[in-house]
């Protein structure tokens, strides 16, 4: 899946299989992109798979950070919870006989209201008070009367926001036309969420996404580096650029061939060392890496992800900082950084 779509001032191009994921700094862009997206892609203004698409073409729910997941509970809109539940049954609902009743039960109210008026208020005014009862639709009472429980509780004052949240990602897979291809954007997906719910979520958006259903989603917390899987491709939003972290393996070996290189005093530049020596780096070698270092630094990716500046090794640490334990690993994450375009500082070689 390949989409490109642009706002007044950037064009973007995003490439990915099932999902993806922005990380970013606050403030660094994320919703904006994210928005621009879901716009794109419903007022068919965005390019996909090289094809120019059609308003409608696709499903898309966005989901903001300030996207209020009470309101997405009540019966006060067409939201998700109303158009899942309420809406799929109305159609075989009488509403005319319906309708009908309510409002024959109203009316002996109000019958027995009038009499009272007439005979104990309305005898003293010039003008004549009159109540009348009348619901000429069912959504009237439905949006005032209808309360949702979750477990038993009250949504409203006892059910965590992240259960909230959660629920409301999978009901908004069951509001699709199967026959289109589905996109659920959600700005910030993890707010509220400790790391375990962070893990519940994503284990259920990796299983619920297919080929014809995606999730895009962004955060801020460096952390959810940990916990992705390969149904997500990873981006970063930095200068205002999109860029796609892609090339694990290529940092991987640069850093192996950069350790060499500083071992022993070189009369050619590291460049000319890495082209000369790349074919030596075999399988064996990237797997060591990743059983020794790998696993040990992706709480510094995360960081790198979600920041537009790291300080490697500081003395002091009221900054953003990186910590790693041999040269080899500095190494590595100062070549994930230029990928990513994040800015460093080395304040302390090891």
């Amino acid at each position: 899946m390949e989409i490109i779509f642009s706002n007044e001032n950037s064009e973007y191009s995003v490439e990915f299989e099932k999902n993806m994921i922005i990380f970013g700094s606050n403030d660094s862009g994320k919703t904006k992109i994210l928005s621009t997206l879901s716009e794109s892609i419903k007022k068919g203004k965005a390019i996909i798979n090289a094809l120019k698409c059609n308003k409608d073409d696709f499903d898309v729910l966005f989901f903001s950070e300030e996207s209020d997941f009470s309101d997405e509970f009540s019966f006060t809109k067409s939201n998700i919870f109303r158009l899942t539940i309420y809406n799929s049954i109305m159609e075989s609902i009488n509403k005319e006989k319906l309708l009908k009743d309510v409002n024959s039960t109203f009316d002996k109210i109000d019958k027995k209201v009038n009499n009272y008026l007439d005979q104990n208020i309305n005898v003293f005014f010039d003008s004549r008070i009159k109540f009348d009862i009348n619901i000429d639709d069912l959504d009237n009472i439905i949006n005032k009367f209808t309360n949702v429980y979750i477990n038993d509780l009250d949504e409203n004052k006892k059910v965590p926001k992240s259960f909230k949240r959660m629920l409301i990602y999978q009901l908004s897979l069951l509001n699709f036309n199967d026959t289109k291809d589905k996109f659920i954007i959600i700005d910030d997906f993890d707010v509220y969420m400790d790391s375990n719910n962070i893990v519940k979520i994503l284990d259920f958006i990796s299983k619920y996404s297919s080929l014809n259903c995606h999730f895009i989603l962004s955060t801020s917390n460096p952390m959810v580096y940990n916990y992705l899987d390969e149904n997500f491709e990873i981006y970063k939003v930095c200068n205002g650029k999109l860029n796609k972290f892609s090339n694990l393996e290529f940092c991987i070996k640069r850093a192996i061939l950069k350790n060499e290189y500083k071992k022993t005093e070189q009369l050619i530049s590291f460049d000319k060392f890495y082209n000369s020596n790349i074919s030596l780096i075999n399988n064996e070698d990237i797997n060591i890496f990743y059983t020794k270092y790998f696993k040990y630094l992706k709480n510094n990716i995360g960081i790198i992800l979600t920041s537009e500046l790291i300080n490697f090794n500081p003395t002091e640490y009221k900054c953003n900082y990186i910590l790693t334990r041999e040269k080899i690993e500095l190494y590595f994450l100062q070549f994930i950084c230029d990928e990513l375009l994040t800015d460093y500082k080395i304040i302390d070689i090891l």
